[in-house]
């Protein structure tokens, strides 16, 4: 199965798109591309990888490829691109369903 994601981080504008295909033993293989050059290095880690789904999206946060490969290069701890490779991940290996997620931010004086 093959599911895509365009992802709009926020301020920085440096958008992301990642495409991720199964296979019917849940090895996910990821592509993409990003005007991130630390999303990129990231991007360029995976994809030389055959990754778990169940690895990647089922356990503990710190053991993860994902955030394991992005620790050391994303410099801003509120990015949300690590964690929508891995929503993006669940999709693909049919662990979750397609559904946005969303973070509404407003400020008040």
């Amino acid at each position: 199965m093959k599911a895509k994601a365009e992802i709009n981080p926020g301020i920085c504008g440096l958008t992301t798109s990642l495409e991720a295909t199964s296979d019917e033993m849940q090895v996910i293989t990821l592509n993409g591309t990003s005007q991130c050059p630390a999303i990129t290095k990231i991007i360029e880690d995976l994809k030389s990888e055959e990754l778990d789904a169940f690895e990647c999206c089922l356990g503990k946060m710190d053991e993860s490829p994902v955030y394991v490969k992005s620790f050391g290069k994303v410099t801003h701890a509120a990015c949300p691109v690590p964690s929508a490779i891995i929503k993006l991940m669940e999709v693909a290996a049919s662990l979750a369903l397609p559904k946005d997620v969303e973070i509404k931010l407003s400020k008040e004086d």
